[in-house]
């Protein structure tokens, strides 16, 4: 059984791509372009959102975001967050890990909407990074 999936596993893997930068790193089945313009998107709004006076001074985790661009309808709805038992059909969301966040996006969405879900998960990702309670001394 492995020997007849090989080939499929193999080129499956090949149309993924990656792309990244010191804050993010883009892992895309959606096409290389795609990645670059959500890593761009995400450079800008971090950029702009990251250095306001709410947030400058947030605590980030060392490791990158990773952000998972998802080119395909069924792996997405493999990927697709629980709420109340069932899964919910999002195009991307934010999860936060204790030394790594996460963003899954739909990479079947337009470009002008995946514009502004992008800068919504990363305002997930901001506040949740921003408010979290600090330890009392």
């Amino acid at each position: 059984m492995i020997n007849s999936l090989g080939p499929f596993l193999f080129s499956f893997f090949l149309t993924w791509v990656q792309v990244s930068s010191d804050t993010y790193v883009v892992k895309s089945s959606a096409g290389e372009a795609r990645a670059k313009r959500v890593l761009q998107e995400l450079e800008r709004f971090h950029q702009l959102i990251g250095t306001t006076l709410v947030f400058g001074n947030t605590e980030l985790p060392e490791l990158p975001i990773e952000v998972l661009l998802i080119g395909d309808e069924e792996t997405m709805k493999e990927l697709e967050p629980e709420y109340n038992g069932r899964k919910v059909a999002v195009a991307g969301y934010f999860q936060g890990g204790p030394d790594r966040d996460f963003i899954v996006l739909s990479g079947r969405v337009v470009p002008e909407t995946r514009t502004s879900v992008v800068y919504h998960e990363l305002t997930h990702y901001f506040v949740a990074r921003g408010l979290k309670v600090r330890r009392t001394w």
